[in-house]
């Protein structure tokens, strides 16, 4: 569901612009997306994993609720960075208030964050989770280890690509001629195909 939310909400309104950030958790609708559209496409927590991968060897992961422990897996997985993510730590929310609680919620990842460094020997540490936008600026002092969140880490990544030379799309087409179900914006994309 949230995949064809993603893409529904880029097939409507990505005309325009140079590149797109998924700022959703799971990265959900990623590889559609960037098979779909001309412009660069970014998901937060892969962005986050490239460039931890390229500050250290072993990373550490901070996420919240152990619901989405297995869904971060899948992520962690699918960026083919799994085997480089020396330990995940996953910090419990009793409520949405507990997690939107920035002081509280800081303060719970500058602990994580530096036992994993101590007990996990890790390099760096991604702390998951769109709703985190800026904690690594926020906690770094804290931390004994460079420590990212993936929206920065997204929007870095989409700077330097729309920088770059893109080749021109001539436009794609493709048997997807008669499709029921989906926005005409969404239709479109696949018609090009």
């Amino acid at each position: 569901i949230a995949a064809y939310a993603v893409l529904d909400c880029l097939a409507r309104h990505h005309q325009g612009f140079d590149a797109a950030i998924l700022a959703i958790s799971f990265d959900s609708g990623l590889a559609a997306a960037r098979e779909l559209l001309s412009i660069p496409v970014f998901g937060i927590t892969e962005s986050a994993l490239l460039a931890a991968s390229r500050m250290g060897q072993r990373i550490g992961v901070i996420s919240f609720g152990k619901v989405s422990t297995a869904l971060y897996r899948e992520v962690f997985h699918r960026t083919g960075l799994m085997p480089r993510i020396a330990a995940i730590r996953t910090i419990e929310i009793g409520a949405s208030s507990d997690y939107l609680n920035a002081g509280d919620r800081d303060q719970r990842v500058i602990t994580e964050a530096n036992d994993l460094v101590v007990t996990d020997a890790v390099d760096v540490v991604v702390v998951c989770g769109a709703a985190v936008a800026g904690i690594a600026h926020r906690v770094q002092a804290a931390v004994r280890a460079p420590i990212v969140d993936g929206v920065a880490c997204a929007v870095a990544d989409a700077e330097a690509a729309i920088r770059l030379p893109r080749s021109r799309d001539p436009g794609r087409t493709g048997p997807f001629s008669r499709m029921a179900g989906v926005s005409p914006e969404l239709a479109t994309l696949f018609e090009r195909r």
